[in-house]
């Protein structure tokens, strides 16, 4: 019987800015014995897959990227990626460039689009583009001729601006989008995907049936793939994704024992 798990990067797989030996035993541990481990994340290709790639910290079959839009396997090879598609829904301008400065505008800090393997920074304060902080931004109108990306992410100040402007981005641009909340962070999918969704449809493409999919996470993008299979939360997480969760751990290589004893 294969099982897979699915986890969280960010407070789940990784603590404090580490995966502990433990955690990479277990992973190591679970492929061998035929399981597929990888990470579901808010990250995209290029802060997810590229990353996890480079420092190579863990072993993994695959990596859900961008709240659920995408998925490639351990080589980079793209599984699916669903895209925000618009054309020229604003006249001159597109969807792309009317949200991106809606975030902007709303979080008062730099946010960014992502496309299938790569992405663009903007700044509140550079709408032209600039250099700030040795950190290159683009200019907004590079996203004239968008008429597809398959996120886009925006940080906030406070909780409360978080909240306020998931729902000011729900109210305009709604028919289109799936804002959730990630911390202060504000994870931008197509609308009705998320973290369970791309779960759900990697599964699929690898032949892995609904229960012998398991989850983990600790943030509120993760409470629906948490409620919809075998969910882990850590310890440390919200509440909220506690009260859905099937079990609650202290790291991931605590869920893969959990796993491996319900074999």
């Amino acid at each position: 019987m294969k099982y897979i798990l699915a986890s969280d990067y960010d407070g789940t797989l990784s603590q404090g800015g580490t995966i502990s030996e433990e955690t990479k035993e277990a992973i190591k541990k679970f492929r061998r014995l035929g399981h597929l481990f990888g990470v579901v994340t808010g990250r995209d290709y290029v802060k997810g897959f590229e990353v996890f790639k480079r420092e190579n910290k863990f072993e993994f079959d695959f990596i859900i990227a961008s709240n659920g839009s995408a998925a490639y396997d351990k080589d980079g090879n793209i599984y699916f990626a669903e895209c925000i598609k618009d054309g020229r829904l604003y006249g001159k301008t597109t969807l792309a460039q009317n949200l991106i400065k809606r975030c902007l505008q709303l979080s008062s800090n730099p946010c960014g689009i992502s496309f299938e393997r790569e992405r663009f920074d903007f700044h509140p304060d550079y709408l032209l583009g600039a250099t700030v902080d040795n950190k290159t931004y683009t200019p907004l109108s590079v996203l004239e001729d968008v008429d597809e990306f398959v996120m886009a992410n925006a940080v906030c100040k406070t909780a409360e601006e978080t909240v306020n402007t998931i729902e000011a981005l729900k109210s305009e641009f709604g028919r289109y989008i799936n804002p959730i909340q990630n911390g202060r962070c504000i994870d931008i999918s197509p609308a009705g995907i998320d973290k369970s969704a791309g779960v759900e449809r990697l599964a699929q493409c690898l032949g892995i049936p609904h229960e012998n999919i398991w989850t983990a996470g600790d943030n509120f993008n993760d409470i629906t793939m948490l409620k919809k299979f075998h969910g882990c939360a850590m310890a440390n997480a919200v509440t909220d994704a506690i009260d859905v969760a099937e079990y609650v751990c202290n790291d991931v290589a605590e869920v893969i024992k959990i796993i491996l004893d319900n074999q």
